[in-house]
């Protein structure tokens, strides 16, 4: 299973950032976030292009930061398209580590 992890600003990023300094690099996994100059459309075509670029065609799970934020409800576009998703919300260092594992 790929992890998709996705924020407001750099939280996602810092996120995958901090799990990897305990646990040195995670396949599969990518971190993007929203940033003030981007709108949801430039998170969603950064989205879709980790979910297609998907070789071994595996399952994709994405995580959001916080249920309802624009993050969130692109993802909610996405599974339209894409309703093989697993989408969870609350992103935290934890659940990224524990995926690892």
């Amino acid at each position: 299973m790929r992890l998709l992890l996705m924020s407001h600003g750099n939280m996602a990023v810092e996120t995958l950032a901090s799990a990897e300094m305990i646990l040195g690099h995670i396949d599969n996994m990518k971190a993007i976030g929203l940033q003030p100059n981007q709108g949801p459309e430039d998170l969603q075509a950064e989205a879709e292009q980790f979910i297609n670029d998907n070789p071994n065609n595996e399952k994709t799970m994405v995580a959001v930061d916080l249920l309802g934020g624009t993050p969130s409800n692109v993802v909610v576009r996405l599974m339209a398209e894409y309703p093989e998703l697993e989408v969870v919300s609350g992103l935290n260092l934890p659940m990224v580590i524990g995926f690892a594992n």
